[in-house]
């Protein structure tokens, strides 16, 4: 039997006002127990994935994500 997923993304994606995009359509899914690491180039979106994850990100992102049990469909709209 295969270990529950602690993160996964469907579709994850950030783009910035005047249309920078940070993260682009991110599918990724990370089993309890699993060592994972996001490693890029400066500009990459690794930061920005992160705070997407955690709900540090001020605007919520296009797509779906859990992180534990937390969804970024049931956070609150953030007010800015």
């Amino acid at each position: 039997m295969a270990a529950p997923a602690v993160i996964e993304t469907i579709d994850l994606t950030k783009v910035y006002p005047g249309g920078v995009t940070a993260v682009d359509g991110m599918n990724l899914t990370v089993a309890q127990g699993e060592i994972f690491g996001l490693l890029g180039p400066n500009g990459a979106g690794k930061t920005t994935t992160a705070s997407m994850l955690t709900t540090a990100s001020s605007r919520r992102p296009a797509g779906r994500s859990w992180a534990a049990s937390t969804s970024s469909a049931s956070r609150p709209s953030p007010s800015s």
